[in-house]
């Protein structure tokens, strides 16, 4: 059966989401998963088959934050919008603390929906909080749900409990039991479920009784290869040249970069440790973080200012300014200058994640043509599985994380196989036109006729807004 015209509706309630400059790793809320769904959407849009694309997210009406976020709509694409509907409050706040709010976003979501719909209605969900949401939703208005994790909280919990933090604190900060009881309810109620690599369903998704293989697929993101590639012989970099010059002692180092959200399972302080407890590593390169935003988020209790603040510690403590510095996260065509420069120096992106679900930035940086060191817990395994274009490390060994950026930076052969392969490859098995090809052919199944929805068959019970 071929079903044209779809109204696809992509759920994702949390973080800050805009289509000009998306303000991509300014806090824990706003990092890979806004980065997919803008992208999906753009790209989605851009199929024959579908009529239109909306993301509903939160609108946000906070002194902290842009006043774009208040706006009730953005065209991103042609066919594509972002909408911010009300969800009982207008601050800016982490999603933690937003599933008491989830009920009156899905009123606001049904209401607008009435009034937009057209075409058959598809519900594509990202994370939990927006799953429980679109469960609702398509209850109601008997259309198919997709789910996409993106994250999910018995992987965190146990890499949390592994590196130290307390099951109470963990508890208390991130409202665990709710989200895993949400989990499990959201996915025994999708109609299908993507994942991005095999292993997140082997050591993921497989923890929940509420899912159900056969009704999911992998299906990867891809790649912004317009963005993402080598530089241009005629590409200077000069307003970033001069900023990396005022950073480093000795700039013409190879530059390692760290890319990510100030979080602590992206466990940027034990990347530090490394450069603190191996000289040649210090010796041999330039280390740049680039993690946070301005840092206006304590009544929120976003809670960056802690780990970068410990990860500032570091670097004064150790006497590390001028081979160790930290940046504020930037706009994507900024960052794409970063990895350009990195690929001039004949530097690497490192990925030291505690558990990494995918990792969108190992893929930008392997376009451009760097060679990537990423943490073995997760995605970045199937990535350089399929790639060839680094090495895996174990995220809470130092003394692993030194030896192979060590080792990619001393073997020429080695640097030079690995980004050959990255700049192939990458454009091979990750591009949006295959990921969108294998989207609209499994979702077209969830509209036959002979199919019947399943319906509350598994024995986990949470209501939303619980």
């Amino acid at each position: 059966m071929s079903v044209a015209g779809l109204h696809i509706v992509l759920v994702s309630v949390h973080g800050l989401i805009r289509g000009n400059n998306p303000e991509y790793g300014r806090d824990a809320d706003t990092g890979g998963q806004v980065r997919y769904v803008i992208e999906l959407a753009r790209a989605l849009a851009d199929r024959r088959r579908v009529a239109r694309v909306d993301i509903l997210t939160r609108r946000i009406v906070d002194s902290t934050v842009s006043s774009v976020y208040s706006k009730a709509t953005e065209q991103i694409a042609e066919n594509a919008f972002i909408v911010r509907l009300s969800c009982g409050t207008d601050d800016y706040i982490r999603k933690e603390a937003l599933w008491s709010y989830l009920s009156l976003f899905a009123d606001s979501a049904r209401e607008y929906i009435a009034s937009a719909a057209r075409g058959p209605l598809l519900f594509h969900s990202h994370y939990a909080d927006s799953g429980m949401v679109a469960v609702e939703l398509a209850k109601q208005l008997h259309a198919p749900h997709v789910f996409t994790g993106h994250s999910l909280g018995r992987a965190k919990r146990q890499r949390l409990l592994e590196a130290g933090v307390s099951q109470v604190d963990v508890e208390q900060r991130f409202n665990m039991s709710t989200r895993i009881a949400s989990e499990e309810w959201v996915m025994s109620q999708a109609d299908l479920v993507i994942a991005s690599t095999d292993r997140e369903i082997r050591k993921q998704y497989s923890l929940y009784g509420g899912f159900d293989a056969w009704r999911s697929i992998v299906n990867p993101p891809g790649i912004d290869t317009h963005t993402f590639r080598p530089p241009d012989n005629a590409e200077k970099f000069t307003e970033m040249r001069a900023q990396l010059d005022a950073l480093f002692s000795d700039p013409e180092k190879p530059l390692i970069l760290a890319i990510s959200r100030p979080d602590e399972r992206k466990n940027l302080t034990v990347l530090a440790h490394s450069f603190i407890g191996v000289s040649k590593l210090r010796e041999r390169a330039n280390l740049l973080i680039v993690s946070g935003g301005s840092g206006k988020y304590d009544r929120c209790n976003m809670q960056p200012n802690q780990a970068l603040s410990e990860l500032k510690s570091l670097i004064y403590s150790h006497n590390l300014e001028g081979s160790v510095a930290l940046l504020e996260f930037m706009p994507s065509d900024r960052i794409a200058e970063l990895y350009k420069i990195a690929f001039r120096s004949r530097g690497a992106l490192v990925n030291s994640a505690l558990t990494e679900p995918f990792g969108l930035t190992l893929l930008e940086a392997s376009a451009t043509g760097l060679p990537i060191i990423a943490t073995r817990d997760g995605g970045p395994s199937e990535i350089i599985q399929h790639c060839r274009n680094g090495l895996l490390i174990d995220p809470l060994d130092t003394g692993q994380i030194a030896e192979a950026l060590l080792c990619v930076l001393n073997n020429m052969t080695l640097w030079e196989t690995c980004s050959n392969n990255g700049l192939r490859l990458i454009r091979q098995n990750y591009s949006w036109s295959g990921h969108t090809d294998a989207y609209l052919n499994r979702v077209e199944s969830l509209f036959r006729p002979d199919i019947e929805k399943e319906s509350s068959l598994r024995p986990y019970v949470c209501a939303i807004g619980a």
